[in-house]
């Protein structure tokens, strides 16, 4: 014991001797601190310094335990460790004292400075164990008082202040050789104090760059094994009365260059890549499930690109590229939703929609199918093709073309739906309104042939019925306004060049029980002047002809010319009339016939009449020249006797 002073108490020293000779294998002696030993319990061993006075300028006095210094070999270890046990060996614990007022001291565990050589570690490890798990390794920041925070737990690498890379952070698990241990990063759950609790956030975060560097990289993944690898899940929090947490990948944002991208790729594989899946999430209980929104990025020019795609096929003969497939889903009870492809709005020209099938190289070309939705009790969903409308100039246009082929052209088909009970669909084609103008012309013909064929047919026809009538074919133009005209309604086959000009048949149906349909050929009614039927032959040397055709020979049996009316193949050929039937001619009027003209029993009046002596003037005698079909002969015999005859011939 050291003696007590006014001042400075005295010093105790225990200090074991100095070796006195040089060389290797010299020790200095050892100091040796033991306590007593028992049958019970060995006795303690306590290093402190006693309390201060009571001075508030005061400080209880250090404990200093350190190794002497070496200045050419290495310096001493300090072990401190509890004793083995059979039940359980003791605790180790380095703890500063209680302050009431003031702050605690720090508790800090370094390893030195080293000038030429590398600093040694700093380890905290759990206790070994042969049959057990492992011991646990807790470092934990302190515990808060009364509404305030809890102390906070840095784990901090080393500082390079000589412009080299700054030391790393690595959390990694025990290894095994069953499984390796799990890593897990958390915060605590919720408290029980607060109207609202609140569970801590987690941040994961690369430090800023102010100059000219490069921001660091964050990497989550999934190890490499030789059969299935790990999965890798990031997902919001859950809530059980209000909004689950949502989830945000979100590239950085740069001040002069361009934004981050975010890239979500499922992973590549031998046989089948990776499926990737987005899914909003499912409501319950609600009315809506989750949406899912893929939007580009603003700018203030052009607006980012969106393209939706499957990549390009693989190199072997039958490969082929993915298919795309956007649809919404089924409902059992209610409507489905509505599949919207629209362009953006814009105050110049708005951006079109292109819809297109990839070209072929030996095989047949994409096919693209447009088709709306059946029905089980209702009508079947319409499909609307409508081109933008203007308020400034001219509609847009609907093109429907197919494509160009080598051989022949791709052929357009629109067709009607089929009725089961009831009608089939109707195809209707009308052109538009003009409201203070003409309304849109409607044409419908056969491109122009190339140069060797001819050009295609157009045929206009009804459906075949099988017990019913078939549908009727009406061509006709539209009404006149209380002003105008009605249009005309022209057929017409093209011109020829060397070639004989296209015939016109109009031929009406046959029926086999009934009656052959009818022709008719009207013009059109007036108050004034009705219309007039033309039968033009066409023009040429020799003019045409109308001819008349025998219906069960097919041989002609009349015709009309410009010069002639022939039905001299006819047995017979009757004109009737209920009133009266004229017939003239501004020369010369001919009727013959071989058996000779037959008036019947009617009444012949109004001939012309004559009259002349037989054998005067330029007759001969016996003859007389009348030229009239009645008159009044005059014998040039005055006195005939009786019993004599007189010949007489009139011209």
């Amino acid at each position: 014991e050291a003696g007590s002073g006014s001042v400075t108490g005295g010093s105790l020293s225990l200090l074991a001797g100095d070796a006195l000779e040089t060389g290797s294998g010299v020790l200095g002696g050892n100091l040796l601190l033991e306590s007593g030993k028992s049958d019970l319990s060995s006795g303690k061993i306590e290093i402190l310094t006693p309390d201060n006075g009571g001075n508030s300028d005061g400080f209880s006095g250090d404990i200093n335990v350190s190794t002497g210094t070496q200045y050419l070999g290495y310096s001493g270890s300090i072990t401190v460790q509890t004793g083995m046990a059979l039940d359980g060996s003791g605790d180790v614990t380095l703890e500063s004292g209680y302050a009431h007022e003031g702050d605690t001291g720090s508790v800090e565990i370094r390893v030195g400075e080293s000038y030429l050589g590398y600093p040694g570690e700093l380890k905290l490890i759990g206790g070994k164990a042969t049959i057990y798990p492992g011991g646990r390794t807790t470092v934990a920041g302190g515990q808060g008082g009364t509404a305030q925070p809890g102390g906070d737990l840095y784990l901090l690498g080393g500082d390079s202040p000589y412009g080299y890379t700054g030391g790393s952070i690595i959390l990694e698990t025990g290894y095994s050789e069953d499984e390796s241990g799990m890593l897990v990063l958390k915060t605590a759950n919720e408290g029980t104090n607060a109207v609202i609790p609140d569970v801590g956030d987690i941040s994961i975060s690369t430090g800023t760059g102010t100059t000219n560097g490069f921001g660091g990289d964050i990497t989550i993944g999934v190890g490499p094994v030789k059969w299935t690898a790990g999965s890798l899940t990031v997902s919001s929090g859950d809530s059980i009365g209000y909004a689950g947490g949502p989830l945000s990948l979100q590239g950085g944002t740069s001040g002069t260059s361009n934004g981050g991208s975010v890239t979500i790729q499922s992973g590549a594989g031998a046989t089948t890549g990776g499926s990737l899946f987005l899914f909003g999430g499912d409501a319950t209980s609600g009315v809506l499930g989750g949406s899912i929104l893929v939007e580009s990025g603003v700018s203030s020019q052009t607006s980012g690109e969106l393209t939706l795609r499957t990549s390009n096929g693989g190199s072997d003969a039958d490969s082929a590229s993915g298919d795309v497939t956007i649809s919404t889903g089924a409902s059992t009870m209610g409507d489905t939703g509505t599949l919207s492809v629209i362009s953006g709005d814009s105050s110049d020209s708005a951006g079109g929609i292109s819809i297109a099938t990839g070209s072929s190289g030996t095989g047949v070309g994409g096919t693209i199918s447009l088709s709306s939705g059946s029905s089980s009790s209702t009508a079947g969903g319409s499909i609307n093709v409508q081109a933008g409308s203007s308020t400034s100039t001219n509609g847009g246009a609907v093109s429907i073309i197919g494509g160009a082929g080598e051989d022949d052209g791709g052929t357009m088909t629109l067709l009607g739906g089929s009725g089961t009970n009831g009608n089939g669909g109707s195809i209707s084609i009308v052109s538009g309104t003009g409201a203070s103008t003409n309304s849109g012309d409607l044409v419908m013909k056969t491109a122009n042939a190339g140069s060797s064929g001819t050009s295609g047919d157009v045929s206009i026809t009804s459906g075949v019925a099988t017990t019913g009538d078939s549908g009727a074919v009406t061509i006709s133009s539209g009404l006149g306004g209380s002003s105008g005209n009605s249009g005309d309604l022209t057929l017409s086959s093209g011109n020829a060049g060397s070639g004989t000009g296209g015939a016109i048949s109009i031929t009406v149906g046959s029926s086999s029980t009934s009656s052959g349909g009818s022709i008719t050929l009207q013009a059109g009614d007036a108050v004034t002047n009705g219309g007039n039927i033309y039968l033009r032959p066409g023009l040429a040397t020799n003019g045409g002809s109308t001819y008349f055709v025998n219906p069960s020979s097919g041989s002609n049996y009349g015709l009309i010319s410009d010069e002639t009316i022939n039905f001299s193949v006819q047995s017979a050929v009757s004109i009737a009339a209920v009133g009266s039937i004229q017939l003239s001619s501004s020369s010369t009027m001919t009727m013959s016939a071989t058996s000779g003209i037959s008036m019947g029993d009617s009444y012949v009046y109004d001939f012309e009449t004559g009259s002349g002596t037989i054998g005067t003037g330029i007759n001969i005698s016996g003859e007389l020249t009348l030229h009239s079909m009645t008159g009044v002969v005059t014998s040039e015999t005055t006195n005939l006797a009786s019993s004599a005859a007189e010949t007489i011939k009139i011209w």
